[in-house]
């Protein structure tokens, strides 16, 4: 443990006391640096006078952060692919098609699928993996449901309420990453996660713009 952060620094004796003594009775062991100093900034931001609004902001990243953690844990050594492309693309249709196409690839090459949890390409590419080799990581939007249409089960799936936070996990649990771009939305998501990524200095992680599966195959190799 580095010395630095074995100690919460709140400027009270007894309220650092206090924060340890919590760690320690909740027996955390692994990271126990960290966790001091998350529940010192929770308590820091808590008297610095922010509003409601702040704090509930803070809350529900956290949640979310956790959530994604704990679905997503169990799979950790499977290497996954996030599939981007517009719920409105047809069934039958060459770009449906080939994301069915790139799901099955991916699944025989042992890898997971993880999608936006909506219709159109990212039904297919889970159509293509099979649920159980697929993720719906959704959003709650008004008038929207997030329960990915009932076609993953309820462990398969992470619900978000703040989309940076469900970008952060795009990137975090992906080796790589297929697009199929039908408008400038989707260009603007594929540019801004690859810019992430870039940012991240994850430079094993692997793009493709994708208009058929021979296109994003290779990235299985």
């Amino acid at each position: 443990m580095s010395y630095r952060y074995s100690k919460p620094n709140l400027g009270d004796e007894a309220l650092d006391a206090a924060v340890l003594a919590l760690v320690d009775q909740a027996g955390v062991q692994h990271d126990r640096d960290l966790v001091i100093q998350m529940l010192a900034s929770v308590l820091r931001m808590s008297t610095a006078g922010n509003a409601r609004g702040d704090m509930k902001m803070v809350e529900r990243i956290l949640s979310d952060v956790g959530r994604s953690h704990a679905k997503f844990l169990p799979y950790r050594e499977f290497r996954k692919c996030s599939v981007f492309g517009s719920a409105r693309t047809q069934p039958g249709t060459p770009n449906y098609k080939a994301a069915e196409e790139l799901g099955a690839a991916l699944a025989e090459a042992q890898w997971m699928v993880i999608t936006g949890g909506g219709p159109g390409i990212m039904t297919a590419a889970v159509h293509g993996a099979g649920v159980e080799n697929s993720f719906g990581v959704t959003i709650a939007l008004p008038f929207e449901p997030d329960d990915a249409g009932g076609l993953l089960p309820e462990d398969r799936l992470i619900r978000f309420r703040h989309f940076f936070t469900r970008k952060v996990t795009f990137m975090r649990e992906s080796s790589a990453f297929v697009s199929f771009p039908a408008d400038l939305e989707h260009w603007m998501r594929h540019s801004s996660c690859s810019l992430c990524s870039k940012q991240a200095r994850r430079h094993r992680a692997r793009w493709c713009c994708a208009r058929s599966k021979a296109e994003a195959t290779g990235l299985t190799g």
